[in-house]
């Protein structure tokens, strides 16, 4: 077994052999530690079935469209995730369609760090932007954050584990007395959501996001 094994409890993994000499280690929770024959440590980050998986889509983005995108508490109960303190995305794909005279989107995702009846605050960690080549034109956005995952969390009003300089403050589109779109339908917004923002450029676009995703 590699080196790189050496602290993880024995009682916590199970060792199977493969055909090329490989230690293949397999967590309770299902996920894959590979030591492989020079000496190298190979890890999924999680259990298929923690995955979760969201799809939003607009037809016709005319001006900035925020949507809860996740619900951290999952109130509902719509949503498919199972832990409450974190959202972890995993991957975001996005597929915009340009009209004849869009000449670029913007796609965020942010976390809610404030919310009151009027107003609220978001700071956003992915911010992925594309522009058409022609009219008519359309262009997709594929981003896989594996090994690794973007955590929407917060301490109080902090973001954790990430700093970023893109934020909105006091956006009274996105406050505790209206519902805004969702995947679920109109759902009303609270601290720590996820929020996907298509931000209007200069023309009406059409945009599809699917998100991969676990909690904690």
């Amino acid at each position: 077994m590699a080196a790189g094994l050496a602290n993880v409890q024995r009682s916590h993994i199970c060792v199977i052999g493969n055909e090329t000499g490989e230690s293949v280690n397999i967590t309770p929770e299902g996920a894959l530690a590979i030591a492989t024959t020079d000496n190298e440590l190979l890890t999924s980050t999680l259990a298929a079935n923690r995955k979760s998986r969201v799809c939003y889509e607009d037809t016709a983005v005319a001006g900035d469209v925020y949507v809860l995108l996740v619900d951290l508490d999952n109130g509902s109960g719509a949503w498919p995730h199972l832990q409450y303190n974190s959202i972890d995305v995993d991957h975001l794909s996005a597929t915009v369609t340009f009209a004849a005279g869009t000449a670029e989107a913007v796609i965020r995702l942010g976390v809610i760090t404030r919310i009151s009846e009027t107003d609220s605050d978001i700071s956003y960690l992915i911010n992925q932007r594309v522009g058409a080549q022609s009219a008519n034109d359309s262009a997709q956005i594929v981003s896989n954050f594996q090994p690794s995952s973007v955590t929407f969390k917060l301490s109080g009003a902090n973001v954790v584990g990430a700093l970023t300089s893109v934020t909105e403050i006091e956006v009274t589109d996105v406050n505790t007395a209206t519902p805004i779109p969702s995947p679920a339908g109109t759902t009303e917004p609270a601290v720590g959501d996820v929020i996907l923002k298509l931000e209007y450029v200069a023309d009406t676009y059409a945009a599809n996001v699917d998100v991969l995703y676990h909690s904690d």
